[in-house]
């Protein structure tokens, strides 16, 4: 065979069968966000260090704040009113997880005491999440829902409809 068609001959059978069997994607299926996030750091209000993968539930809202952002404090300030999203945490199919990820230690100091005390309130200590890509946080408030495998399910869509998702 000459070396052109032996060339083409090869193209062909790797695009043949690399194109057979079930390994069709599903917008809907579930994916995985990269292993770095099970790592990834924050303290709490009591300073106190956690890994994202400690955080055990069977769900997770990831809510990454500005506390000084307008948008940030209406999006919480309506979570906070929401009969849905408290019966979620109290049947223990959610954890809330509100990060600020922005600013300084002051600015969330201040901010703190309005989060939820049911929900967890952390700050990025690193500035981890703003720099890497994992997150992809291109404004505030973003919301993250993943299951208890650190699975993505959602991403920044309206926290409403990451609830109905859970409500089924």
């Amino acid at each position: 065979m000459k070396p052109f068609r032996k060339y083409l001959w090869n193209i062909l059978a790797l695009v043949f069968f690399s194109c057979q069997g079930e390994a069709s994607y599903d917008a809907s299926q579930k994916v995985s966000i990269e292993p770095v996030l099970s790592d990834y750091e924050f303290i709490d209000i009591a300073g106190a260090r956690h890994l994202l993968n400690d955080v055990k539930a069977e769900n997770k809202l990831l809510i990454f704040y500005d506390p000084q952002g307008k948008q940030s404090q209406q999006q919480i300030a309506e979570m906070k009113k929401s009969t849905q999203l408290a019966d979620l945490i109290k049947k223990e199919k959610l954890r809330v997880v509100a990060i600020c990820p922005v600013g300084d230690l002051n600015d969330w100091n201040t901010y703190k005491n309005t989060i939820p005390a049911q929900w967890i309130n952390g700050f990025d200590i690193k500035g981890e999440a703003s720099k890497k890509e994992f997150f992809a946080i291109k404004l505030y408030p973003t919301l993250l829902l993943i299951n208890e495998n650190n699975e993505l399910l959602k991403r920044d869509a309206d926290y409403q409809s990451l609830l109905s998702a859970l409500d089924k």
